[in-house]
């Protein structure tokens, strides 16, 4: 009998913003797919974010694995380890893919924010970091996953990438996010926060590339107009 394929799944960014969520749902989407059950996943995670992990089944095995973000241990402790496991596939879930000899690989390149606004970024080391290491990731992964065809566009027109090795997947919706709330509770809400309608609401960070402040300055002045 053939022993199931291992995937090991980067989640060291469990609790970052929108790819803490990114993560934090696809390993509970792909948990409840009884496909996954011909799998053996291995979830690497640091010790002190194991709380924010969802419930899994126990074909999901959780690694403690402390290499910080954008650091040299990732690239070589944690490359190292991956190793050792001898997993078949590595899905890195931001743009950074440790060197990966023969494990085969996926990478989910959200944006190129780092490289389209480097303005934001501390110092042009970090700039240079973010391009080398998005463009290292998307010439040793073998599939690509974006989250839109803005970011598949972009890798193409900056990276040169082909469109035939990169797959569009849209983020999922939460079940939070459902259309069935009663109207008992919406009004509770609202009452909870102040809200009035009509009113806006912004599920992410402020940071300067989302353009939060525009998109409250433009609310305010079509609410003045109508």
């Amino acid at each position: 009998m053939t022993a199931p394929a291992r995937v090991g799944i980067d989640a060291r960014k469990l609790k970052d913003y929108g790819i803490g969520s990114y993560i934090r749902n696809l390993l509970q989407a792909i948990g409840r797919r009884e496909e996954s059950e011909r799998y053996r996943f291995r979830v690497y995670v640091r010790a002190a974010d194991r709380d924010a992990l969802p419930p899994l089944p126990p074909h999901f095995e959780i690694a403690d694995e402390e290499s910080p973000g954008y650091s040299v241990a990732e690239l070589t402790g944690f490359a190292w380890r991956i190793f050792r496991d001898r997993l078949d596939l590595f899905h890195a879930t931001h743009y950074v893919l440790p060197p990966l000899p023969k494990t085969l690989a996926v990478v989910t390149i959200h944006d190129i924010i780092h490289l389209l606004y480097p303005q934001y970024l501390p110092n042009r080391a970090a700039h240079a970091y973010a391009r080398f290491m998005i463009r290292h990731a998307l010439n040793r992964a073998d599939r690509i996953i974006t989250v839109s065809y803005n970011t598949k566009r972009d890798l193409t027109d900056y990276f040169g990438v082909p469109g035939a090795r990169t797959d569009v997947i849209y983020n999922g919706v939460s079940e939070m996010f459902r259309p069935d709330v009663p109207d008992l509770e919406r009004r509770r809400v609202a009452a909870r926060h102040g809200l009035t309608s009509p009113y806006l609401l912004f599920l992410g960070g402020e940071k300067p590339h989302k353009n939060v402040q525009n998109v409250v300055r433009a609310f305010a002045e079509a609410r003045r107009r109508r």
